[in-house]
């Protein structure tokens, strides 16, 4: 009676996990990015990289700059730092040569190592 109840359990543990696993892989899917979206990655010159987390939506700023923001969370790395740096001050030279000062008041922030 044991390993009657025992294998039963095993049985309902192992089909309760498959499920969940194609519900994740089903629920993954729906992240994806679609082919809209892939386009308008593709249009943005890069992408502003930033630590914390970004508190207002910059889409203004993206639409007329086409330059993204992307977050990498609160942790911060010395090469995600050099990375981050180096990125961001590319950016703003090309920000600067094409529109001067204005572009960081339409920012609304500093970017990271700049």
């Amino acid at each position: 009676m044991k390993k009657q109840n025992i294998i039963t359990i095993i049985i309902l543990f192992s089909a309760v996990t498959f499920t969940s696993a194609q519900k994740n892989k089903e629920n993954s899917r729906v992240n994806t990015p679609t082919t809209v979206e892939k386009t308008k990655e593709q249009e943005l010159i890069g992408y502003f990289i930033d630590f914390g987390i970004v508190l207002k939506s910059n889409t203004e700023f993206i639409k007329k700059y086409k330059i993204g923001i992307k977050s990498q969370g609160c942790v911060i790395t010395e090469s995600s730092s050099k990375a981050a740096k180096s990125n961001n001050q590319q950016l703003a030279d090309l920000l600067d040569k094409k529109y001067g000062d204005i572009w960081k008041k339409d920012l609304g922030f500093v970017p990271y190592g700049l």
